[in-house]
């Protein structure tokens, strides 16, 4: 057991330098397990369990029929380890909505600073658009992920989209829940506070931006209480 898990700690600690000497990028097909298995003198066992573990923490993934590729999604991973802090009760419902709540207002504001594209600005236009159109829980729901991930892609930084990504993973449940036992009018203010928060970004105003979030959340935060039994 002691020598599998020096030869898994091997594969791994190789692919990594493999990364980290720029042999192996985004998107670079790996070695066969076979040929990394002899390269190291390791089991094909030890070599399957690193993959399998680096797979996990997103950084492999692996295509049916062609082989294990790198790859760039640690978002999932950590979605999974908030998932396991909520069944082990280190952290609560209310901690991750305060959480998202303020990572929110971070992101706008980094897309305050930034500017939003024109092609971006464009294609939150077309998803508010869809939304007022959409009548249907499974639409609304699709429609309201999109306009939230289309402005954490508007910080155009790569932290926040990928820890952003990894908390709307875990709230999209929510907010699902909240969508389907909400009435039009509460469907209504939760458009609006999109609309509402989308334009304090193009005028720059923080102010408004975070008086807008904090009445979209606040609305959000109480259709969950509502939904989950709880006034």
């Amino acid at each position: 057991m002691q020598k599998e898990r020096r030869e898994y700690s091997r594969v791994v600690d190789h692919i990594y330098t493999l990364i980290e000497t720029g042999q192996l990028t985004v998107g670079s097909r790996l070695p066969a397990e076979r040929a990394l298995a002899e390269e190291l003198c390791a089991g094909r066992n030890s070599v399957r369990e690193a993959l399998r573990m680096l797979e996990n923490i997103g950084l492999v993934e692996s295509r049916q029929g062609s082989g294990n590729y790198i790859a760039c999604n640690p978002s999932a991973s950590i979605s999974e380890a908030i998932d396991m802090m909520l069944l082990l009760k280190q952290t609560t419902v209310e901690e991750v909505c305060d959480f998202r709540r303020s990572m929110e207002k971070a992101v706008c504001l980094e897309a305050m600073r930034n500017g939003i594209s024109p092609e971006l600005s464009s294609e939150i236009e077309k998803v508010l658009s869809e939304q007022v159109a959409a009548s249907e829980p499974a639409a609304q729901i699709e429609t309201d992920h999109s306009f939230h991930y289309a402005l954490i892609r508007a910080s155009g930084n790569q932290m926040w989209i990928c820890i952003s990504e990894a908390i709307i993973n875990v709230y999209r449940r929510w907010i699902e829940k909240v969508i389907l036992r909400a009435d039009e009018t509460v469907k209504t203010k939760l458009r609006d506070s999109h609309r509402e928060i989308f334009e304090a970004i193009k005028r720059r105003d923080r102010e408004a931006c975070e008086k807008a979030i904090d009445r979209h959340y606040d609305i959000a935060d109480r259709e969950l209480r509502l939904a989950d039994g709880v006034k």
